[in-house]
């Protein structure tokens, strides 16, 4: 934790000088790829270190023999950037070649799933939305890292406003909340945070997850029936939810909210 952290930083400050290679990973939960990607290399730059992210599985293996040859030759600390999305992704599109470039081929959400996620919805007395930072869109969020946020296209914020009014309008509890990666965008300002890193636990009914990853630290929840829409079918928040939906998370919530007003609670 944060004194480990303390810790290494004050390691790598002072061996920045010194021939080694650091392979950086982090948990598959959530919140590799925008912290690795992009917060982390601009700390370790800063203390001298070289960053290295390789942009698919097969640059994997020639990105570590050439962190080495560069550590030697330069006298310097290089740092393999093995994030998240490399992993996830590779595992999820074996056909890939380089993660980031291009977004592996979704298909729509099907029309059963979102009607069995409808159906839930009618009969809620509360509802959470959780937004993660791939509501937030592609090229808003991407950065040029290695990651393909959930919505393939432009954001899909409007549309979760949209959604939470209609069901509202219906007479249900309903609240929002963003986890802590997707707090640092302006979209999400003024969404309650959770996880159990900032002490909050979401409650309700039906949980929808919408772009998110998860993990307890990202989303910390209590829910009767947990729904998640995500492009990734390998994204832990699809094996914990009772009801997944692959598909781009705009056009899922164009779904829903059609199918709400399409017909009674």
């Amino acid at each position: 934790k944060d004194k480990g952290v303390n810790v290494a930083y004050q390691l790598i400050a002072e061996e920045a000088a010194t021939p080694v290679v650091l392979i950086v990973g982090l948990d598959v939960d959530g919140r590799g790829s925008y912290v690795s990607s992009v917060h982390l290399p601009r700390v370790l730059e800063e203390t001298g270190v070289i960053n290295v992210i390789p942009r698919s599985l097969k640059e994997l293996y020639e990105a570590v023999r050439g962190a080495f040859d560069e550590a030697f030759r330069s006298h310097r600390m290089v740092a393999v950037h093995v994030t998240e999305d490399l992993a996830m992704q590779g595992a999820s599109s074996l056909d890939v070649d380089v993660i980031g470039a291009a977004p592996p081929p979704t298909p729509s959400p099907r029309v059963e799933d979102v009607r069995e996620a409808v159906r839930a919805l009618r009969l809620a007395e509360s509802v959470a939305i959780v937004v993660g930072k791939g509501c937030l869109g592609l090229e808003r969020v991407r950065h040029g890292m290695p990651a393909w946020p959930s919505v393939l296209g432009e954001g899909c914020m409007g549309e979760v406003w949209e959604l939470a009014e209609e069901l509202r309008r219906r007479g249900v509890k309903v609240e929002l909340y963003c986890t802590k990666p997707a707090s640092v965008f302006p979209e999400t300002r003024g969404l309650k945070p959770t996880g159990a890193n900032v002490g909050g636990v979401v409650r309700a009914d039906v949980v929808l997850l919408l772009g998110v990853s998860f993990d307890m630290f990202a989303v910390k929840l209590d829910g009767d029936y947990v729904v998640s829409v995500n492009v990734d079918p390998l994204a832990a928040s699809m094996t914990i939810a009772d009801l997944p939906i692959m598909g781009d998370v705009k056009e899922a919530l164009r779904m829903m909210i059609s199918e709400l007003r399409g017909g009674g609670r």
